[in-house]
């Protein structure tokens, strides 16, 4: 079982952040935190789950403490985590090829926040090698960094965005997800995800991989449709994230070689932690499989010879 994290004082920007985002004093936290343990206790879908705030606070902020709107993104987390154990089940570098990826530096949360409170994640496609990974372990991979990244409180409130250099991306990189797959993933992410994702900006993508990407967006979903964007060139990029965070090779400041050392050094130092949801014990029969893991009725058209 993981242990469970303390949530801590909030700093003074971050105090402002949470007022300004979502509404949040220390009295609606308190209330929310009481009306939502009630609320677990009287739901029969759940049987078990994690119960400390700092857990229970990524769901309520992500919907800003509506109560109901956190309980329903709660439902569908606990769902997908129980019902696919193939991303969800052995989320730390105690699995090899997990460990094998985050010392890739295929993803990499970068040190600095920007003005608004944001978190940077950072991902190099090129990183990966498709013969010896699956789309289930770079899901496993990606989840592991954003629940350790999730266990304090300025990202909860603030945010992430996802930066990815697509440069010498393949198309067996793109080919070790099926649209089936894309669709699960899309699915989870927009309905069961605790986290505020403020955009998607994919860079140095090559010009077959954006007809892909036309073909993805039909089950992607508008809300993460709407998030995504193609960065042309780095001064693109510094139009929307300031270059002092962002890697030299980039046009910014911060030694990306040392970024990744500190990372893999934080990560070997946790000794293998397990970021699994743990206990976990739900009525699935009590859940609306159909909606949860929904595939549109003209799905097939899109499937690819």
């Amino acid at each position: 079982m993981p242990e469970a994290v303390e949530t801590k004082e909030l700093s003074a920007d971050y105090e402002k952040f949470a007022l300004e985002y979502l509404g949040e004093t220390r009295k609606k936290r308190e209330t929310a935190l009481k009306e939502f343990e009630k609320w677990i206790d009287g739901n029969k879908k759940i049987v078990e789950c994690p119960r400390d705030d700092s857990f229970l606070l990524r769901f309520l902020r992500a919907k800003k403490f509506d109560v109901a709107a956190a309980g329903e993104l709660f439902e569908n987390y606990l769902f997908y985590n129980n019902f696919y154990p193939q991303w969800f089940k052995n989320i730390s570098t105690g699995d090899e090829i997990v460990a094998e990826i985050i010392d890739s530096g295929w993803i990499v949360p970068l040190p600095k926040k920007d003005k608004a409170g944001r978190q940077i994640i950072f991902y190099r496609t090129k990183r990966l090698d498709p013969d010896r990974v699956t789309s289930a372990d770079m899901t496993k991979a990606q989840e592991l960094v954003c629940r350790r990244l999730l266990q304090d409180d300025e990202v909860q409130i603030g945010g992430a965005i996802f930066l990815s250099d697509d440069a010498d991306l393949l198309q067996d990189h793109i080919t070790m997800w099926t649209l089936v797959d894309f669709k699960k993933f899309f699915d989870f992410t927009s309905k069961g995800a605790p986290i505020n994702l403020v955009a998607i900006y994919r860079m140095n993508l090559p010009g077959f991989a954006r007809s892909f990407y036309e073909v993805v967006g039909t089950v992607m979903g508008p809300m993460l449709k709407d998030k995504m964007k193609i960065i042309t060139d780095n001064a693109h990029l510094h139009s929307l994230i300031d270059p002092s965070l962002l890697p030299s090779e980039y046009g910014g400041e911060l030694d990306l070689k040392q970024i990744e050392e500190d990372f893999k050094a934080g990560i070997r130092a946790e000794n293998h932690k397990k970021f699994d949801v743990s206990p976990l014990k739900i009525r699935e029969d009590l859940f609306d499989k159909e909606a949860l893991m929904s595939i549109r009725s003209n799905f097939r058209k899109l499937e690819l010879d």
